[in-house]
């Protein structure tokens, strides 16, 4: 399971004064997880030629099996392995990418969100023209594990149009738009080791998970070093009761524990654990 390794709460000790921030700490990560999961089935399942919803346990076991189970390491191994976006211009001729004397181009519906470039892709009304050399770096491809047929066909298409100009001077202009691509959208040359697909995935599922838990991560990391080089509230406790029954009777602790800073101490938790 991709979830970053954190430490076992039942571990802890209650009465150091780091320990509750420590554990909001390890509760915000664990949330940021789950929405990066989350977003990331929400944008796959919006995707034109589904041919089911994928499960949010699904796509994490299929990124844990093609790019790893350590995300926080997604973006760091791309960066590492040298692999490059793949270039290109429409209505070239082949040029290294393509054998053929010019590559593929059409219209696809919007995947996602399409970016906004001066070079590529060329967007008109909620669609993007798709060149073959250059793929889709903004789509996810880990849906071609039985997701979705985007990758095999281009499915269905529909006739729109723009008109340029106004007046007599006007000139409509009509094209097709299709539901796929037709071919595997990669859009990374893969190097250091990586193939173009796990390059691109690398690439764009890291790029998503810095966004949404890097800062998580870094807060835990934070608080788990504050704790570690804390010494917390006193963990000896000089106290005689007198009362068999009730040992703990009358005793007060002393500032700083978590949870009951004015009533526990470790010596108290550690008993009511069965661990002393």
């Amino acid at each position: 399971m991709a979830r970053y390794p954190v430490v076992n709460a039942a571990t802890l000790v209650l009465t150091n004064p780091s320990t509750g921030p420590l554990l909001t700490a390890v509760q915000t990560l664990q949330a940021a997880e789950d929405e990066f999961y989350r977003d990331r089935r929400n944008l796959v399942n919006s995707y034109p030629m589904k041919t089911r919803d994928i499960t949010t346990a699904e796509i994490e076991a299929l990124y844990d099996e093609n790019l790893g189970n350590e995300p926080w390491r997604y973006r760091s191994r791309f960066e590492a392995s040298g692999s490059t976006l793949r270039t290109g211009s429409y209505d070239n001729t082949g040029d290294g990418f393509s054998t053929a004397a010019s590559h593929a181009e059409h219209w696809v519906q919007s995947w996602g969100e399409t970016p906004i470039s001066a070079t590529y892709p060329e967007t008109r009304n909620n669609a993007f023209l798709f060149d073959e050399e250059r793929g889709a770096a903004w789509v996810d491809l880990i849906v071609k594990f039985g997701y979705n047929n985007g990758f095999t066909r281009k499915g269905s298409s529909t006739t729109a149009s723009i008109t340029s100009g106004a007046g007599d001077g006007a000139s409509t202009t009509y094209y097709t738009v299709y539901q796929g691509f037709d071919v595997e959208p990669i859009a990374y040359n893969g190097r250091g080791g990586l193939s173009g697909f796990q390059a691109h995935m690398l690439k764009l599922v890291g790029d998503a998970y810095e966004d949404t838990v890097r800062s998580a991560l870094n807060s835990y990391n934070n608080n788990l070093n504050n704790y570690r080089n804390s010494n917390g509230s006193t963990t000896e406790a000089g106290f005689n009761s007198n009362s068999a029954s009730q040992p703990w009777s009358g005793f007060t602790g002393p500032a700083g524990g978590y949870n009951r800073p004015n009533e526990l101490v470790a010596d108290l938790v550690r008993e009511t654990r069965g661990t002393n």
